[in-house]
């Protein structure tokens, strides 16, 4: 409406848009501790529209095939190493970042809650679609949200603004980082 009937430009971001263009960069730049794993996964993610559980869930199973399983666990372990930060061996990507976050003296509670409900969602209701706690997710994304698809992309936009802020993780990994 703003841009085709009142002539003005949008200022609303667009989440899925925005995430994904940040990933693009990130590949685009070949960072270290983000590798895109397969070139389609951008075109696979995609907001929910239905009322659908499936639907949403599928969605945020894609969602973390993109970002989440991009994440390459070695180059991170190396920046803690170089930090003599210990870590366990066994602990995925977003521990890895946090304990990294945490190393740095840095406050990661914020920049990680996105990451951490993309993968839990992925873990709890789409891998454990019967479960206790899938029905826990499913009911709290629709009665904080409305909808599965203002909930996606709720959780979009949260990751959007916590990948592109100037947090000092990120800030470092950007500055500091050389393929392993």
């Amino acid at each position: 409406i703003q841009n085709d009937f009142e002539g003005k430009f949008s200022t609303e971001i667009d989440p899925v848009h925005s995430l994904k263009s940040i990933l693009k960069k990130w590949n685009e730049r070949e960072v270290c501790w983000w590798k895109l794993t397969d070139v389609e996964q951008f075109n696979r993610v995609s907001e929910p529209f239905s009322a659908s559980k499936d639907e949403w869930a599928d969605s945020f199973l894609e969602l973390a095939k993109l970002v989440i399983e991009g994440f390459r666990t070695k180059a991170i372990q190396k920046r803690l190493d170089e930090k003599g930060i210990k870590y366990n061996k066994n602990d995925g990507s977003i521990k890895l970042l946090e304990t990294l976050c945490s190393g740095l003296k840095s406050d990661s509670e914020h920049l990680f809650s996105g990451l951490k409900t993309i993968q839990e969602i992925r873990s709890k209701v789409k891998s454990h679609s019967g479960s206790s706690r899938s029905e826990i997710l499913s009911k709290r994304a629709i009665s904080e949200h409305g909808t599965f698809r203002k909930h996606f992309c709720n959780i979009c936009l949260q990751t959007y603004k916590s990948l592109e802020s100037d947090s000092k993780l990120l800030l470092w990994l950007r500055v500091s980082c050389q393929s392993p």
